[in-house]
């Protein structure tokens, strides 16, 4: 039997140690490094800890995924569109048919396109530290947000890493009236 001995003058350093200097931006990672860091950050159940934050991958993950437009694009939208309304609001139709102008409505695969779209808008805006305007698109039934919606926007903006406090109706409402304060003319919620 022989004897090794670790070679003591190796220049490896284990993984844990390792300094990130030669990091690519995440820019760079493929789309299944960025699908695989997020399922390592699930697996162990924590958002922080790697090269890059559980927020920052998914951040990335889904400018990818939107339809071209970026966020900056998307919050002047939504802003132009609720701005005209009397109430303040537009709503999911209005956006997607501003967004996608030749396309119909064509639902769960509309409504997918529209939550990519508006998840990009909660990026930029958390990003530039303004209002969470996608509070202002709205159902056209009843021109208010679903409690699936505001619940989806309360917990998107907290995973981008924006302070949302405990109540998600008192942080949509804030954010709405925040947006209200970017419009020219003086809105109220009623």
């Amino acid at each position: 039997m022989t004897n090794i001995q670790p070679n003591r003058t190796s220049s490896y350093t284990a993984p844990s140690k390792q300094k990130h200097s030669n990091t690519r931006p995440i820019y760079m990672l493929s789309d299944a490094e960025l699908s695989n860091l997020e399922h390592r950050y699930k697996i162990r159940g924590v958002t922080k800890g790697g090269i890059f934050t559980l927020s920052e991958v998914r951040a990335e993950r889904f400018r990818r995924a939107a339809n071209g437009l970026g966020g900056a694009e998307i919050y002047q939208i939504i802003l132009d569109l609720a701005e005209v309304n009397a109430d303040g609001f537009t709503t999911y139709l209005d956006l997607y048919r501003a967004v996608f102008p030749s396309r119909t409505w064509c639902g769960h695969t509309s409504i997918g396109a529209i939550k990519r779209v508006l998840h990009e808008a909660i990026i930029y805006c958390v990003d530039n530290s303004l209002p969470i305007v996608t509070a202002l698109v709205v159902r056209s039934d009843t021109r208010q947000l679903s409690p699936e919606a505001l619940l989806n926007i309360y917990h998107c903006a907290g995973e981008m890493g924006l302070a949302i406090g405990t109540d998600p109706e008192k942080f949509i409402t804030d954010q709405i009236l925040k947006a209200f304060d970017l419009f020219s003319t003086v809105r109220t919620l009623h």
